[in-house]
Formats: structure tokens, C-alpha cells, sequence
């Protein structure tokens, strides 16, 4: 290994040549002179009126490279804070272009490919438009919003149509006209209300209600349907006398009480069914704890928000 003696004198360019004369001299105490551009030097003739404005750092390029290509037109880029493009022709006249790009993380590639953004682990679709400062990278990948999307209105879809086909076909075809006639203005309104409202009311109020009793919830509305068969069988099986007591269309008059008490027992029994199916190791104590959004976190890999959830399901679902 060859050792050099450190210098003692430091001739160069920079673009802020006092800055950088007084830097040298406090930090390494080298005589520094970093003079400003001129107006022609090394071959090279400066076009700007102000020589300084062109740079010190683009006019050393410049004069390197028609030192090496004395005698061909040459173009120079450079890319610092702003891209620039210098050409130079064989008789030392500067034609200089710069391309300013305000917005360098917006492009095709961010919008819909995988980028390795800092500290991350590896490429990924991301979407981060804002942060609480300005540290942060923007990242503008569109992916997720779609597949957020699709997913959002699948799901969304699968709780929606079925209960809101098998209520039109009962509002339409079984219920009587005097109650039709309520129950349709009333979904009319319900349908005139905006998205946004909806999605709001869910985030801030019911997201902080469901979360803890995620569980039951899916016990009590996954008991709804086989309870209103059993109780359609239930019927069915009744004598015609006691049958022809009820008028045709307020037979729903008992069919909710039963509903509502087999959704009752059903959210009773979600702490049950959740300790029993989705227990877990706790990763911070090591104990068995019966949590869901835990157990799909380990499960799936995948995080569970329980208000963004709430945001797009109702909300898809209104639409």
C-alpha cells in the first residue's frame, strides 16, 4: 500500500467557490482556491453572460472532455440536482440545454412496476402519497390502489348481493302493500346517501365497536341465513290451522324474533369460537391468546385494519 503525504495546497472549481475555499480551510487547513468559471478556457468558450452561472463543476467536464477530443463535437451530460446536456463542437462553442424534471418519482415504471425504495427489503408495489414530514420518499405505485379496489368490491359484493337481491325479491313479490309502500321510500333514501358520510361514520364510530368483537360478529350474521331456512322449515311443518291464523305477508312477524334470538346466542358463543379455532402464541409474552386479527397476522403474514376494512366494505357496499 502506497502512502501520500497529505497536500498542502488545493487548486480546483466548485460551484460555490467561496463556500468551498472556507470549508477547506477550516476542516483540513489547505490553502484553497476554487476561482470561478471564465468566460473561455481549455479550449472551451462560456456562452452565459454571468460565467458563474454556468458552473464550475459543468465547465471542468467540459474542458476534460475536449482535452481527451480535441478535434470532434462532443456532448457532455451531466446529472446532478438537474440534469444537463452540454454540446460542444470541434471549433470550442458550448451549446447547452438542461432538463429540469420536478416531478423525478413520478414515471410509468413507479406507477405500475416494482420499485426498491430506501430501506426496504426488496422491490415491492407501494403507495405512500404523504407523511407526517418531509424525510419520507413518495411512493406512487397505482397496483395497490387497484387491487385494493377489486378486492374491496368483491367483498363487499359477497355480503351485498345476496342480501340485497333476496330483499328486493321479498319487498316486490311477498310483502303486503301497505308495509311495501313504507319500506321502499325508506330504501330509496338510504340509497341517496353519499359514500363518503357512510364511510366516515364507519372509520370514527363503528371501526372502535367491531374490532373487538370481530368474532361474534361473523357468528352472528353467518347464523342468519341457515337460522331463517330452519325457520322457513319450521313452518312449513306447522299445522294449517295454525298457519292460516297469520296473515298472508306478516308471517315475518315471527320470523325476526327468531332471527334476532339465534343472533343473539350466535354473538354469545363468538369469545367460544375464536378461543377455540384462533388461538395463538402471543409474540411479546409467549402465551396462548385467543385473538383474531393476531392469528391472521401470523397466519396470512398480512395486517388487519379493522377501519379501513369498515371504509370500503360500507361503502362499496352502499354503491
Amino acid at each position: 500500500m502506497r502512502v501520500v503525504a497529505a497536500p498542502d495546497k488545493f487548486k480546483g472549481t466548485a460551484t460555490a467557490h467561496e463556500a468551498a475555499e472556507a470549508i477547506g480551510s477550516a476542516c483540513w487547513e489547505l490553502d484553497v482556491d476554487c476561482s470561478e468559471v471564465p468566460m473561455a478556457d481549455g479550449g472551451v468558450r462560456n456562452g452565459y453572460r454571468e460565467p458563474a452561472q454556468l458552473g464550475c463543476d459543468r465547465f471542468a467536464a467540459l474542458i476534460a472532455a475536449r482535452h481527451h477530443h480535441p478535434d470532434r463535437d462532443l456532448l457532455v451530460v451531466n446529472a446532478g440536482t438537474a440534469t444537463t446536456v452540454d454540446a460542444l463542437t470541434a471549433d470550442g462553442q458550448l451549446h447547452r440545454w438542461a432538463i429540469v424534471d420536478h416531478h423525478p418519482e413520478s414515471s410509468w415504471r413507479t406507477f405500475f412496476g416494482k420499485i426498491w425504495y430506501e430501506g426496504a427489503s426488496g422491490p415491492a408495489y407501494a403507495w405512500q402519497s404523504s407523511a407526517g414530514s418531509d424525510e419520507f420518499e413518495p411512493k406512487y405505485s397505482l397496483v395497490p390502489l387497484f387491487y385494493g379496489t377489486v378486492k374491496g368490491t368483491f367483498y363487499a359484493l359477497l355480503f351485498a348481493l345476496p342480501i340485497a337481491l333476496t330483499a328486493a325479491v321479498y319487498v316486490s313479490q311477498f310483502l303486503r302493500p301497505e308495509y311495501r309502500q313504507v319500506v321502499k321510500p325508506v330504501m330509496e333514501v338510504m340509497a341517496s346517501l353519499p359514500s363518503v358520510v357512510l364511510g366516515f361514520l364507519a372509520g370514527l364510530w363503528l371501526a372502535p365497536l367491531v374490532d373487538p368483537r370481530l368474532i361474534s360478529i361473523f357468528c352472528a350474521v353467518g347464523i342468519l341465513a341457515p337460522a331463517a331456512l330452519f325457520a322457513g322449515f319450521l313452518w312449513s311443518a306447522l299445522p294449517q290451522p295454525v298457519r292460516r291464523q297469520v296473515k298472508p305477508g306478516m308471517e315475518f312477524l315471527w320470523l325476526l324474533p327468531f332471527l334476532a334470538l339465534c343472533a343473539y346466542f350466535a354473538w354469545q358463543a363468538g369469545p367460544a369460537v375464536e378461543a377455540a379455532f384462533f388461538t395463538v402464541k402471543d409474540t411479546a409474552s409467549g402465551l396462548p391468546i385467543a385473538d383474531f386479527r393476531e392469528w391472521w397476522r401470523q397466519t396470512t403474514g398480512e395486517t388487519y385494519d379493522s377501519r379501513n376494512s369498515l371504509v370500503v366494505e360500507i361503502g362499496r357496499a352502499h354503491v
